[in-house]
């Protein structure tokens, strides 16, 4: 099984400590970091040893699934986490931790499922910690299988 990441670029000084976090918990194959075509310096202080796309058509032939939540702007959610059939190879996709993912994205390549996580209480969350949730998710259903 071939687990990856995408997460939507973002310049904030913690994004490395609490992605290193996650990724500690739940380790991944591959992470990749979307939307970092003109911030060439500031590469390393985002995810160390991510390969960084331009496009989301760059990522591999996976099942491509998009976290974002029901109400989002533009990209809303369509099938809740808890009911969620995990793929054996997939790439998960998430936002960034200020910003709505935009439908141009997903232009080049359209994702195969649209997942939010159900919480009554959040509207949306830290990419790094909806990683966590789905991660455990997905440890915990492929088990039951």
């Amino acid at each position: 099984m071939e687990v990856s990441i995408c997460i939507d670029y973002e310049d904030y000084i913690a994004h490395q400590t609490q992605w290193d976090y996650a990724l500690m918990n739940f380790p991944v194959n591959t992470i990749y970091v979307h939307n970092v075509d003109s911030k060439e310096t500031l590469r390393g202080r985002v995810i160390e040893g991510a390969t960084y796309l331009e496009s989301v058509s760059e990522l591999p032939q996976d099942s491509l699934v998009v976290l974002s939540p029901k109400k989002a702007k533009f990209v809303p959610g369509e099938h809740a986490l808890s009911s969620f059939d995990h793929p054996d190879n997939v790439v998960y996709y998430f936002g960034s931790n200020s910003e709505y993912l935009l439908k141009e994205y997903f232009v080049d390549r359209k994702p195969d499922h649209l997942v939010y996580i159900d919480l009554a209480s959040h509207f949306d969350m830290w990419s790094w910690m909806a990683w966590a949730i789905v991660a455990y998710d997905r440890i915990t259903k492929i088990r039951d299988r």
